[in-house]
């Protein structure tokens, strides 16, 4: 009998001693949740005024602002660049008539429905798009500058470049695979069909450039990007660290350069064969 109670005695106390421990550790936990929460309720309230800052800020200016809405689209075409803005006025009267103007030319814009007004402009070279629209009569003259176009930003795409690595003891030429797409949404017009690309291969330290001995195959698209694989074709007797260069011919006539080398490749004629470089992801430019 004083044995059972010795072992009943003995389990109470594990079980009491366990829920302390429990307790305890619980305990450090909400203690821990209370330092988290304290640390972040500062930087929750940076960041809840500066959203109310921006609103504010943003009501003011379209208060200010003589219009309800603006829009400017790029576009190439033969080459050039196209530049369309559209805007709807908070007031119109009749009998004013209404400008656009950026940089030195100034064009009337058409009325496109009863209340947006369009006008389109037509670029051989960049230029800074920073339109100004002006209301004008006989008495008196209304107008606002529009925020501008970043156009650099607009006009550039992107490659990501990777050898297709292979055995030493395989044969068949060394192949580069790589995607060609534009990171904004406002570039994807520079990519709507599938441009023309070309590869050179240039030896870094006699800059010679060699075109016969690749060859570009397109794998299509692949969501809002070209693929493409370029081969290396009898290569073997070369030897050295070559370059591979691009460039890009979109549809409407406009051409690219990338900024450097998509690629680097070593080739040599040991048995070990070429040792692949450099890739990675490079900005490719209009080529004016």
């Amino acid at each position: 009998m004083e044995k059972s109670k010795l072992v009943s005695a003995i389990f109470l106390a594990g079980i009491l001693l366990a829920n302390l421990a429990f307790w305890y550790r619980m305990d450090g936990q909400i203690h821990d949740l209370k330092q988290q929460v304290a640390s972040m309720q500062p930087g929750a309230t940076t960041f809840d005024l500066y959203n109310m800052k921006e609103e504010l800020l943003q009501q003011m200016k379209y208060e200010e602002s003589i219009l309800s809405s603006q829009d400017i689209s790029l576009d190439i075409v033969e080459g050039k660049v196209h530049s369309t803005v559209t805007i709807v006025p908070k007031e119109w009267n009749i009998n004013e008539k209404v400008f656009i103007t950026i940089g030195d030319r100034k064009q009337e814009a058409m009325s496109t429905t009863e209340t947006s007004f369009e006008s389109t402009f037509s670029f051989d070279v960049p230029m800074p798009i920073r339109p100004i629209v002006s209301f004008e009569t006989d008495q008196a003259v209304r107008q606002e500058a529009l925020q501008e176009a970043p156009l650099s930003d607009i006009l550039r795409l992107h490659v990501d470049s990777t050898w297709i690595e292979k055995d030493y003891k395989s044969e068949g030429p060394s192949r580069l695979q790589f995607h060609l797409y534009s990171q904004l949404e406002e570039s994807q017009f520079l990519l709507k069909d599938e441009p023309t690309v070309k590869c050179l291969l240039v030896e870094e330290t006699t800059e010679n450039k060699l075109t016969s001995k690749l060859q570009v195959e397109s794998k299509g698209r692949e969501g809002k990007m070209w693929v493409y694989e370029l081969i290396m074709e009898e290569t073997d007797e070369l030897e050295g660290y070559y370059h591979v260069q691009l460039t890009v011919e979109s549809s409407a006539g406009l051409s690219f350069k990338s900024a450097g080398p998509i690629a680097g490749i070593v080739l040599n004629k040991e048995e070990f064969g070429s040792h692949y470089m450099e890739t990675g992801t490079m900005e490719l430019y209009p080529a004016w």
